[in-house]
């Protein structure tokens, strides 16, 4: 009602918001996404998500930022900081990865920050959700015979990286194969870099 407005401005009580995000090729682009949603702006935000030295205390680059943003829902006050945002999806990443998850990723040699780069390579070579186990146990049999991946989306990621995030490719062609990257799982052995 308009009395509870009205008594929620007096006494700035606040109502928390859903912000939610999926999957985003860059820490731009997610921070673009989370300035719809609370009061911050975009660039503020890219700025915190990468402050250099929050990121070498908590274990990451600027190149694997990004995996610590686990698509979710999550409640924020609206007004609420690029800080405090950034510092609440930390607490949310040491809660998503808890000692069964490090278990299981320790399991398949992988690190956390491997499993997600490994989940972006899978959510781009399908958008169907059951076949998404098949073509990661895929990957992980070419990772433990340490053969090269021969991924698509790293290759179309390399491409982008090199030509531009609005360059747009069809299909994959040989030439393309042969792009200098790290990104390029057909050159390289192992996982790329970071997610793509």
């Amino acid at each position: 009602s308009n009395n509870t407005l009205v008594n929620n401005l007096k006494s700035g009580q606040q109502i928390p918001v859903t912000v939610s995000f999926n999957n985003q090729h860059s820490i731009e682009r997610l921070a673009g996404r989370i300035a719809q949603q609370i009061e911050t702006d975009s660039t503020t935000l890219v700025q915190t998500m990468l402050d250099t030295i929050f990121l070498q205390k908590n274990g990451f680059s600027k190149k694997s930022a990004l995996t610590m943003y686990i698509p979710n829902s999550y409640k924020f006050y609206w007004n609420a900081s690029a800080t405090t945002f950034r510092n609440k999806i930390l607490q949310e990443y040491h809660k998503f990865w808890n000692s069964k998850r490090i278990q299981r990723a320790k399991e398949i040699a992988l690190t956390k920050q491997e499993v997600s780069t490994l989940a972006s390579i899978v959510q781009k070579e399908t958008s169907k959700i059951l076949e998404r186990p098949i073509v990661a146990g895929l990957y992980l049999n070419r990772l433990k015979k340490g053969m090269h991946l021969q991924a698509d989306p790293t290759v179309i990621y390399a491409l982008q990286e090199k030509y531009g995030k609005n360059f747009t490719i069809k299909r994959v062609l040989l030439k393309d194969l042969k792009i200098q990257s790290p990104y390029n799982t057909y050159i390289h052995k192992g996982l790329p870099p970071a997610l793509i």
